[in-house]
């Protein structure tokens, strides 16, 4: 009886690991988005970002410079996915 039964154990692993780059790439957008704004706060004065912040902000900014002119991010999106694929977040 087990023979007729077809897995979608393989098809739901595709998707899983589809929606896990998906995933990457939105949180990339969310880090490029929060890095900007702190950059925009700070010269405007405000400090006191807590540590995971700033750590998170120097992990962005070692990969995309702040714009500061409206420029094309897709490159930057793809480099900040591939690296929240492969490194733990920040502590």
């Amino acid at each position: 009886a087990n023979q007729d039964v077809v897995s979608m154990g393989t098809i739901a692993a595709r998707k899983a690991a589809q929606q896990c780059v998906f995933s990457s790439e939105i949180a990339a957008v969310l880090a490029l988005c929060v890095a900007q704004a702190m950059d925009i706060r700070r010269s405007r004065g405000v400090q006191g970002f807590s540590e995971q912040a700033d750590a998170v902000y120097r992990a962005v900014r070692a990969k995309s410079a702040m714009l500061t002119q409206d420029r094309p991010l897709a490159n930057d999106i793809a480099t900040m996915a591939a690296h929240i694929q492969r490194c733990d977040p920040p502590a």
